[in-house]
């Protein structure tokens, strides 16, 4: 998986499981994670902005959120602050992806 890496990405990998040790919860952690492995910040993976590697970057946090933190549509909302409609959208969106990866 590192092979393909560049030392900018490990770094900031690197970056964010130091962040993940630092007692931040475990949705914050996958959180940190993704804007870390999508080069975004966590302004603007919460914030409004629907440029689309920003977008998908969230849509990908979210998906990550459900399945490894088991959290609902609902309380993902909350996180991001969009309502669960908008949620369910972006996890059927990264799924999509992810399945033609």
């Amino acid at each position: 998986m590192y092979d393909r890496l560049t030392p900018q990405e490990i770094t900031n990998m690197e970056a964010a499981r130091a962040m993940a040790n630092a007692g931040l919860s475990r949705h914050q952690r996958i959180m940190v994670e993704v804007a870390a492995e999508r080069d975004v910040t966590m302004d603007e993976l919460l914030g409004p902005c629907r440029l689309r590697r920003i977008a998908w970057a969230r849509q990908d946090a979210m998906l990550r959120l459900r399945r490894e933190a088991d959290l609902t549509p609902a309380d993902i909302g909350r996180i991001f602050n969009r309502d669960r409609s908008t949620v369910m959208f972006g996890l059927d969106r990264a799924a999509k992806r992810e399945a033609q990866r």
